[in-house]
Formats: C-alpha cells, structure tokens, sequence
C-alpha cells in the first residue's frame, strides 16, 4: 500500500476542513446579509417597474393614423419591441462566438503533489476558428429567422390592437346611432302624444291611446338611457388611450374603402408566414443535425508562464482539429428527430393555411348574407315609411286611426335598429377579413 498518498490526503483535508471551520461563521453572516441586501433590491425593483400611463393619442381627423398611433403606445406592443431586440443579441453572440477569442488564467496550488511543490502558473491564449462546416453559418441563418419571427410577433400584436381599436370605434358610432334614433323617434312619438290629447278634449278618443303612446315613449327613454351608458362605457375605455373619442363623420366607411385598395393576400396573413418560417428554421436544423460530426479546425496560440524559483516561459502556436469518432447513435437520432420536426412544421404549415382559406370563406358567407340581411331590412324600411305617409294622409279623413300611426312608428323604430345592428356587424366582418389578410 502506498502511504505516502494517505498521508498527503490527510494532509489536504485537514487543510480544507481547518479553512471551513475558522471561515463557517462569517460565511454565514456574509450569506444573511446577501439575502437582505437581495430583499431590498426585489423590493427597489418592484417599485421601478411599476409601469408609467400610456400617452394619449389625439383623433386629428384620420381614424387610420390614430388607431395605428395608440397601437404603437401600447404597452403590449412595447413588450413586444423587446422580443426583437432579444433576438438581435442573439444574433450577435453567435457571430462573436466566430470570431478570435483570447482567455487567458492563473492557477495557484500544487505544481506537484508528488513532492508537494506549490507554484503559481499564468497562460495567456488565443484561438480562432477556421473551418465548422458550416455550422456557424446555419446558427446565423437560425438567428435571422428568429429576428423575423419576433417582428411577425410585434406585426401580431399591433394588428390586433388595431382591429380592437377599429371595432371600438365602430361600437361607438353605432351607439351614437342608436341614441339618435331614440331621441328623434320620443320627438315624434310626444308630437304624436299632443294630437292625442287634442283629441281626447275634443272627445273623440278615450285615454287609452294616449296611455298606449306614453308606454312606447317610456319603453324607448328606458332603452335610450341603457344605450346612452353604454356609449359612455365604450368612451371611457378608449379614453384610455386617445386624447378624444370624437368619430370623424364617415371615418369608418373611409378606413374600409382605404382597406379595399390594399393589396391583400392570404399570404399576408401573419399566421401563414410563422408558420412558414417554422418550416424554414426546422429545414435548417435539419441541416445543423447532418453537421454535427463535421469536422472542427480552430487556430490556437498562447504563452504559458511558471512563477517559482524561475521563471519558465511555454509558448504555443498550432492548429487543432476535432471531430467526433463515436456517439454511440446519436447522431442519427438528432437527424430523425430534426426530419419528424420538419414533417410536423411542414403539416402544421399546411394545417394553417386551409384553417385561413376556411375563416376567410366563411367571413365571406357571413358578409354576403349580412348584405342580403340589410337589402331586405332597407326595403321593409322603405315601405314602412311609406306606410306611415300613407296613414298621415288619410288620418285627416279618418280612414285611419292615430292608433296605426304610433304602432306604425314602432315598427319603423325595430327596422332602423336592426339596420344600424347589421351596419355594425357588416363592419366588423370587414375588419376582421382584412386582418386575416394582413392589410390591416
């Protein structure tokens, strides 16, 4: 048995147990005190993130340059610029990792534990990479497709914030509608209320009509009022964001016709092109997989120096070359694994774009059978207004009753309601189409 390395062993460890009982007590007060110093920071950190209001964006008359405006301002959308800076650094750190690396070290201890000789030794190192294969150029290529998905995240972002901007909007106007036509129809339904009373003097009617007409009025202020909050529920929250909530007259309809001259493209959709650039980063790592056995030249240099009795200084100079011999099958594995992620990319790819084609077709059929909804809705509003004039003139001569009238107005109430309903829904699905084609 060989005692001189027992004896060097005891030696050692009691060495190193000497240094962690005389050091135990102040390593644990210098641990107490990094964990408070910690809890302050957490607390500071806290504090500073907590996020500043988003600046107001002014309407200015062009409902398009606010909603992208405020979209901009966003703190999702600024989350998102993030994103793409991460992926910049990304880029840079693997062209740096190509370029020369210099390290250099100190070591301090036993030179030479057979004769316990202790040393201090100082190299200085310089290698450069020759030749990889080309998988630096396939990180790069990866690295670049990762910058233009974070963009297509942030193009996500703000395209759904400006379709959430534009359907708010269209929200508005359409309540604003609506408590128009609330108040011009009390208008008339008080006019109507007053021949009523007219009437009831003179004797020729009982206070029912009269009763029937107050009933609609209140049925319409009630309804009038519940609009008018809503209207107000809506300006708040984009008042949140634009410095007034004024709609310019016919922005909704100029931003629709603004989106008709677009030119837009189911390969705009911005799920169709992450989709492809998944495709397109797995046909890379496929390739990175083949590579992984290639060959590795790297040029190194250095000076290596021992401080002691003498100096003694070694430099370096040479190529190096590596390749893994043997992996035990690894190899082929990573190359099927990388191949079934290319299939499924490439299926999700195919997955993606006939779930646009079908949300696409049936924004169409739901757009087409809204425009047949509203032909239908102007026409019965064209004949009930029709009819109303037809029951004025012969109301004078009393072949109608004032009763027909009022219920008449009603009906033409329901019909201008749902007119402005469709309006709205026509919008929306206007505005959803042109997001699904990335015009927005």
């Amino acid at each position: 048995m060989n005692y001189s390395w027992s004896y060097k062993l005891m030696f050692l460890s009691v060495i190193f147990l000497s240094a962690c009982s005389s050091g135990l007590p102040n390593l644990l007060k210098q641990s107490y005190l990094m964990k408070r110093q910690k809890d302050v920071v957490a607390t500071q950190t806290i504090a500073s993130l907590t996020p500043k209001l988003t600046p107001k964006v002014p309407m200015q008359g062009n409902l398009d340059i606010a909603v992208n405006s405020a979209a901009k301002v966003h703190p999702q959308f600024l989350a998102a610029q993030y994103g793409i800076e991460e992926a910049k650094v990304n880029l840079d750190i693997s062209e740096a990792s190509t370029k020369p690396q210099i390290s250099t070290s100190i070591f301090s201890g036993l030179d030479d534990i057979e004769n316990l000789s202790a040393g201090v030794t100082a190299s200085l190192n310089l290698q450069t990479l020759l030749y990889d294969g080309g998988k630096a150029d396939l990180q790069r290529s990866l690295d670049e497709l990762n910058i233009e998905n974070a963009k297509l995240s942030l193009e996500k972002v703000q395209n759904s914030l400006v379709l959430g901007f534009y359907n708010d909007f269209n929200n508005l106007a359409s309540l604003e509608l609506i408590e128009e036509v609330y108040a011009n129809k009390i208008q008339v339904i008080n006019e109507y209320k007053t021949r009523l009373n007219t009437m009831k003097n003179a004797g020729v009617i009982d206070s029912s009509a009269i009763s029937q007409a107050q009933r609609i009025s209140n049925d319409i202020t009630k309804n009038l009022e519940l609009t008018s909050i809503d209207r107000q529920l809506v300006e708040e929250k984009l008042g949140l964001y634009f410095s007034d909530t004024i709609i310019p007259t016919g922005a909704i309809q100029k931003s629709i016709a603004k989106l008709k001259r677009s030119k837009a493209s189911i390969l705009k959709n911005l799920e169709i092109k992450t989709a492809y650039l998944q495709v397109s980063a797995a046909t890379i790592r496929v390739e990175q997989a083949k590579r992984t056995n290639s060959y590795d030249v790297v040029f190194q240099s250095g000076v290596r120096q021992t401080i002691g009795s003498s100096l003694d200084t070694q430099p370096t100079l040479g190529i190096a070359l590596s390749k893994p011999v043997y992996r035990g099958g690894l190899l082929q594995a990573q190359i099927n694994s990388a191949n079934a992620s290319k299939q499924r990319a490439s299926s999700d790819f195919n997955t993606t774009y006939s779930k646009v084609k079908e949300e696409l077709k049936l924004l169409d059929v739901n757009l087409r059978a809204v425009e047949r909804k509203l032909n239908i809705i102007k026409q019965e509003t064209l004949f009930s207004r029709t009819e109303i004039d037809r029951i004025n003139s012969q109301l004078t001569i009393g072949r109608s009753s004032i009763n027909d009238l009022i219920s008449e107005e009603n009906n033409l109430l329901e019909l201008e309601l749902q007119t402005i309903q469709l309006e709205k829904e026509k919008n929306e699905l206007t505005f959803s189409r042109f997001s699904w084609l990335g015009a927005i």
